[in-house]
């Protein structure tokens, strides 16, 4: 037998635990963090210290404009850790963090984490393990407070482990493994993040709620296990706890609203309670109250009891654990009162194909935004020579060699516009996040993508356009994002041009004004310059050769053409 032929040696050492750790699916550790000096180093060498094989997970920070040193201290552990990233968050708050850090990501499994906890050694690998073991879509463990916490933390600890704090959240208070409604923080697929949605970005708060309703009512499997552990930090000032709980009590009716059938009784118990001790005052009826007062006072007495005194025991500790309760109770019941006639507007893409598929099927609708509607040509034509207008003044002799970006282009053709004045074809590259939209448009370059994403390079362009996209766009934290994708790809010495309304329409839910003190602030370093445009349009479309005419008239035109140019060197913005 040739040597060739001779069968090879068994595999080292080495090789054997290279290919065990290429048995791991690459994980992302995705964390949004706002204000987290005080505990974020500590969070982080939680994790860079998983037992998870090094090389088959990266940890995905997505800073939400922090006004501490959060960021500075993320930045120098990513600097001597290459499998840390970090990110900017512009809308602020979780779920735009969330999102945004999904499209940033490497990994099949997005493992979701709070700058606030820490993480036992092996909560990614048991994270992975029941995960293929389940075959569930979500697969989280139990929320658990650190071991060392102050008085009033151990407090708040010992309430949100019990169902007199939290209601139905089994993961606060159950250690069987199975399946749940719900995971603290949760380590998600790829593709069921695909399949069922991103976070809701008009939710400040409950985003975590809405979303595992949606998922589930879409057939996604939820499954918690003990084995996945983590540990939190509470709230440590009753001022800190109260406002915690008023916040997800204001989000709550909108989250619930935004998934059909996602409303439980436990829901309303707080806001009951709420009005229990407050209406019997307004109407005069004192007995009532106090019986309402000592009734509550009573629920208080068992909420203390079912706590076994996890938080001490005593007169003092007592005292301290039925605070904490009203506290959580009272704060949340307020909040879900105010926030009752508080709705959020999703905007997923087979939403916006519906909305799209209602102005297609309305009437009214092809006959108000028709091309060959006399009316409506007319204030096409005038928003089309003001942005041709305002981008020679701006580009000047740059203009015919310019690349221009035109987002939410639908069927516009920006570069037939720019064409009279110079421009060359080709300049111009539509984007629009529905494919289809872009189908009638006549532009040779074309790009469907979402515009809180943008596939292009950082300073890519001259000038970006974009007309009534942010007004379709209701959450502020996501326009927030969208603008900062707009000055990202545009050049520090090119324009950002937006066309948009500047006073609400009754007439159609799905929009939302853009005010000029925030049309202002979503481009914040550049000069902002307003021209008041499209003069009543229900009018003008009524009585087109009028338009020229109302035009002149400034009060009655109710759209703005803001510019963002270049502030010069020692100007003011």
């Amino acid at each position: 037998m040739s040597p060739s032929s001779t069968l090879e040696g068994p595999p080292s050492a080495a090789e054997r635990g290279a290919a065990a750790a290429a048995a791991w699916p690459f994980v992302t550790i995705l964390m949004p963090v706002r204000d987290e000096a005080a505990c974020i180093e500590r969070t982080l060498a939680s994790l860079l210290a998983q037992d998870y094989p090094a090389d088959r997970f990266e940890v995905v920070v997505m800073d939400g404009r922090s006004r501490d040193a959060t960021r500075e201290l993320v930045a120098a552990v990513a600097r001597r850790d290459p499998r840390v990233r970090l990110f900017d968050n512009p809308g602020v708050i979780v779920s735009t963090a969330l999102n945004l850090g999904f499209g940033r990501a490497r990994g099949d499994w997005i493992v979701r984490a709070d700058g606030h906890s820490t993480y036992a050694p092996d909560y990614v690998k048991a994270a992975m393990r029941v995960a293929r073991e389940s075959g569930a879509d979500v697969v989280g463990g139990p929320m658990l407070a650190h071991a060392r916490l102050a008085p009033f933390q151990l407090a708040v600890a010992a309430a949100l482990g019990s169902r007199c704090g939290m209601g139905g959240a089994a993961f606060h208070f159950d250690e069987r493994r199975g399946p749940a409604e719900s995971v603290y923080l949760g380590t998600y697929r790829r593709d069921a993040l695909l399949r069922f949605g991103g976070f809701h970005e008009e939710l400040v708060r409950d985003e975590d709620d809405e979303w595992f309703a949606r998922a589930r009512g879409l057939g996604a499997q939820v499954w918690l296990d003990p084995s996945i552990r983590s540990s939190y930090a509470p709230r440590a000032t009753p001022r800190a706890l109260f406002r915690q709980y008023f916040e997800y009590g204001v989000w709550k009716p909108a989250a619930l609203r935004c998934v059909a059938g996602s409303w439980r009784v436990r829901h309303l118990v707080p806001s009951a309670l709420v009005a229990a001790l407050t209406l019997p005052w307004l109407v005069r009826l004192p007995s009532l109250a106090l019986a309402a007062a000592a009734a509550y006072a009573l629920a208080l007495v068992a909420a203390v009891l079912s706590t076994r005194g996890q938080a001490g025991l005593g007169p003092r500790a007592a005292l301290r654990q039925a605070a904490v309760f009203a506290l959580m109770h009272l704060g949340y019941g307020l909040g879900f009162l105010a926030g009752l006639f508080r709705r959020a507007h999703a905007r997923s893409t087979a939403e916006l194909r519906a909305i799209y598929r209602g102005y297609a099927a309305s009437g009214a609708c092809r006959r108000a935004w028709s091309a060959t509607q006399p009316g409506q040509a007319a204030i096409v034509a005038e928003r089309d020579a003001a942005l041709a207008a305002r981008l020679r003044a701006e580009l000047g002799e740059r203009l015919p060699t310019a690349r221009v970006l035109d987002l939410g282009a639908g069927d516009r053709d920006l570069a037939a516009v720019l064409a009279a004045h110079g421009a060359r074809p080709g300049s111009v590259v539509a984007c629009d996040l529905l494919a289809e939209r872009l189908d009638a448009n006549g532009q040779p370059r074309r790009v469907a993508a979402d515009s809180r994403l943008l596939p292009f390079a950082d300073g890519a362009f001259d000038a970006v356009v974009q007309c009534t996209m942010l007004s379709s766009i209701r959450a502020r934290a996501a326009r927030r994002v969208v603008a900062a994708e707009m000055a990202r790809v545009c050049r520090k010495d090119g324009v950002i041009v937006s066309y948009d309304a500047r006073v609400g329409n009754p007439l159609n839910r799905h929009v939302r004004r853009v005010a000029r003190d925030e049309h202002a602030a979503l481009f914040p370093g550049r000069r902002i310059a307003f021209e008041r445009l499209t003069p009543l349009p229900p009018l003008a479309r009524r009585a087109p050769r009028l338009v020229p005419w109302l035009a002149r008239c400034k009060p009655l035109c109710l759209f703005d053409l803001m510019t963002a140019t270049p502030v010069a060197d020692g100007a003011d913005a």
